[in-house]
């Protein structure tokens, strides 16, 4: 962004060759952005060692590992290894493609970012900016999958005679 405007060679407001990855309503990132991201985080030096400052940038890294060695998205392993076992179809990543958006509750009134209502997208700037799906942001669920996940943790990993 240059003076709260979004910059037009990184961000579109229509979908086009280059910029394929919706990050809210009529906003489009460009495909390679991801990786200028991933260079910055890289090169980044690390400052003030010893001292805790809250960061989401862990859990970031964490998923491009789990995404490495497990060779899949991330997105679609928790689908595969949680929510398919259990029977859920109402909770996951790019809520979207699986549920009207009349069914989701709007998230933010973005002023800073995305200048919209953030409804039906990640509210995470960063996984919005990395392809919606975040180690740390951008899952969505109803109540009844929610409460599934979390009777399965209180049992331990089982759940309906699955041992997740």
């Amino acid at each position: 962004m240059k003076d709260s405007v979004l910059d037009p060679a990184i961000y579109s407001t229509t979908y086009q060759r280059n910029f394929k990855h919706q990050v809210a309503d009529s906003l489009f990132i460009s495909d390679d952005y991801e990786e200028v991201m991933w260079d910055k985080i890289v090169e980044r030096p690390l400052e003030n060692p010893g001292k805790y400052v809250y960061s989401d940038l862990g859990i970031i890294i964490l998923q491009k590992v789990i995404e490495k060695i497990s060779g899949d998205d991330l997105d679609e392993l928790v689908s595969e290894i949680f929510y398919q076992p259990l029977g859920l179809w109402k909770i996951g990543y790019h809520p979207l493609t699986w549920t009207d958006k009349s069914q989701i509750v709007p998230t933010e009134v973005d002023s800073v970012f995305r200048h919209q209502l953030i409804h039906g997208f990640v509210h995470d700037p960063a996984a919005a900016m990395m392809g919606r799906v975040g180690g740390h942001a951008g899952v969505f669920s109803n109540a009844e999958s929610l409460a599934v996940i979390m009777q399965m943790l209180l049992n331990g990993g089982e759940y309906g005679g699955k041992d997740i």
